[in-house]
């Protein structure tokens, strides 16, 4: 398996170990969802992965962005998605995220990034 990284304005992607790694940075819009969605999508080349995502560099998030993370299309290539977060505030937040929009694949928010990579092993 071919491990990779690209570095966007708006994510950081990394392929490793069949996992995908997504940190996320500044202000998200609606806009720059949708590029970071289709960017994933190149960036994985039409294969679906589990999905961990870091939002310890995020700004803000808009809730246009937060409701078009939750939609089939944001979600394609996506086996399940971990939310790693670094704080309860944060933690609070997306597991309200989860609650609210509930997303179509299998989904959790964890503090620790070795627990959230192992519960996506079985999702490879």
């Amino acid at each position: 398996m071919n491990d990779k990284t690209l570095d966007t304005p708006h994510c950081y992607f990394e392929l490793k170990e069949g996992i995908v790694f997504g940190t996320y940075k500044g202000r998200i819009t609606l806009e720059s969802a949708k590029k970071v969605v289709k960017t994933r999508l190149e960036f994985t080349e039409g294969k679906s992965y589990p999905v961990c995502v870091k939002t310890i560099y995020v700004t803000a998030i808009n809730k246009d962005a937060r409701d078009y993370f939750s939609t089939e299309e944001a979600n394609k290539g996506i086996k399940a998605g971990a939310i790693y977060v670094d704080s309860v505030f944060q933690s609070f937040m997306g597991n309200f995220f989860l609650k609210v929009s509930k997303p179509k694949v299998p989904s959790k928010v964890f503090t620790d990034r070795k627990k959230a990579i192992k519960w996506l092993e079985q999702f490879k």
